[in-house]
């Protein structure tokens, strides 16, 4: 007999996300009795491991030949998302440890909420573990870097959204097929064991999914959770379990911003130091500073590609079963990726359709609106393309936009100046191509080859200013880019 599916925080039933959304949840009942009850057995996931062997095949490498080096942007590599026994995974968030030269990446299953007809998938999460190290493991050896498979797990217990390290921990957050908003903590060290299976604990966080995770510089994290949500830290060392015991207690080693999630919270993203945090209200964007939790309200939403929420079952034993259910009416844009940079003093907001906004953060809590991205295009006036996921350096702003990646130098009044962007097509060197006549056309999103440009990290390789670029494309896995700063302005809007 098969069991409605209810979170344990929040008391709600159980709406999983669409494809490479956000929490995409409708509370039809906010205070039933929960069944089936978690025990503590169920905050302890399993992930199977596969060897590099297995997943080669989905690294395609472009040579870098010395004629790269008048190219400003060159492709190095594109890399599959994994796939088992027809599953689909969706990339959501990179993370690059720059000590050991390793970048995670981590997925979480997609459906297909516009054609629902078609075959469902499996529900779960995915992670990815690269040497971006020179030619893989063994050093420098050659002037470029390669990606290099080392571990590829999956996981039926938790949808991973963002991903963090502490020490030897990863901290994913994402969403937990019983009890909802939960960040899992995974012993990087278990990776270079060779087991065929690893566990790893998980933290029950109110909410319906925990969106983002980060480190404070009082050593604790701090994590943010969806529509139905709130902030939240606690201790990296915290025991697994869920966020309430079975008579609803709380447990005291969370502090929470609410003692339950707040409706229409949105939290959306936490900066990499856990300083501030994005969220939308249903009505504007806010951004809070969490040291002591002054509000900047920056009067435009977050609107994202509408998408639709979906249902899941479960089974007596607790597994999730196929075919989800789509819930009519509850398509909407509110759902999507957002991502925060805080620099100098200034805030970078990723506003989805509202494009790239620039704000200057005043210690009085005021917000002021300093400049709106303006690339060469005329039809991009407005605040530039539609964009989702933003890094940044000492040097450049990194963004995953409607357009694909764009690198933007800073101006002095914290303004942006576009450098580079990815162009549609790239020869068999990774050189990029102009079109028929002649120009550098940008890449085309929402296609197979892109299908949704949603999170960017970098790193700078030999401390010579070439930087590498990693862009997470969801369901068509990532994209490798070398930033050359010294060589001649190719691809640039002419």
């Amino acid at each position: 007999m098969n069991k409605k599916f209810y979170w344990l925080a929040g008391f709600a039933a159980l709406m999983m996300t669409a494809a490479c959304s956000d929490d995409n949840v409708v509370n039809d009942n906010p205070t039933p009795d929960p069944d089936p009850t978690p025990v503590v057995d169920d905050y302890v996931g399993e992930m199977t491991m596969y060897d590099a062997a297995s997943q080669a095949g989905r690294v395609h490498v472009y040579p870098q030949t010395r004629a790269l080096k008048s190219e400003r942007l060159s492709l190095v590599a594109t890399v599959e998302s994994p796939s088992f026994e027809g599953w689909d995974w969706s990339a959501t968030s990179l993370y690059y440890d720059a000590d050991a030269s390793f970048l995670y990446v981590t997925y979480h299953s997609n459906f297909q909420t516009k054609h629902p007809d078609t075959d469902p998938v499996e529900w779960g999460g995915g992670l990815d573990v690269f040497s971006v190290n020179v030619n893989g493991t063994g050093g420098v050896t050659s002037d470029h870097v390669e990606p290099e498979i080392l571990y590829t797990g999956n996981s039926l217990s938790m949808k991973f959204e963002n991903v963090t390290k502490v020490g030897d921990n990863l901290f994913l957050s994402g969403t937990q097929a019983i009890g909802g908003g939960a960040v899992a903590r995974v012993d990087a060290s278990d990776f270079r064991t060779g087991g065929a299976k690893i566990n790893f604990d998980i933290i029950g966080f109110p909410g319906s999914s925990v969106n983002a995770v980060a480190q404070q510089g009082d050593g604790n994290l701090i994590a943010i959770s969806g529509y139905t949500g709130t902030f939240g830290t606690f201790a990296p060392t915290i025991a697994a379990g869920p966020y309430k015991d079975e008579e609803g207690n709380i447990r005291t080693d969370i502090t929470t911003h609410d003692k339950k999630p707040r409706e229409n919270w949105g939290g959306k993203y936490v900066t990499a130091d856990g300083e501030y945090m994005l969220r939308d209200n249903g009505t504007e964007a806010i951004i809070i500073r969490s040291s002591d939790l002054q509000n900047y309200r920056l009067g435009y939403q977050l609107i994202s590609a509408e998408r639709s929420a979906e249902r899941y079952e479960v089974d007596e034993d607790g597994n999730v079963i196929r075919d989800p259910e789509i819930v009519e009416g509850t398509e909407a844009q509110k759902y999507g990726k957002h991502v925060l940079v805080v620099r100098n003093g200034y805030a970078y907001v990723a506003a989805g359709w509202n494009g790239l906004r620039v704000h200057k953060l005043n210690a009085n809590g005021e917000e002021e609106i300093r400049w709106q991205t303006q690339d060469a295009d005329s039809e991009e006036e407005n605040n530039g393309p539609y964009t989702t996921g933003l890094f940044a350096d000492d040097d450049y702003l990194y963004a995953a936009t409607s357009q694909g990646l764009r690198v933007y130098t800073f101006m002095e009044d914290g303004g942006l100046e576009l450098f580079a962007f990815e162009v549609e097509n790239y020869d068999g060197n990774g050189a990029p191509q102009r079109d028929e006549k002649g120009n550098y056309q940008a890449a085309q999103t929402e296609t197979e080859k892109r299908h949704s440009c949603n999170f960017v990290v970098a790193h700078e390789y030999n401390n010579d200013g070439i930087k590498y670029i990693y862009v997470a494309y969801g369901r068509s896995g990532i994209r490798v880019y070398k930033l050359n700063p010294d060589a001649e302005e190719t691809t640039k809007p002419e």
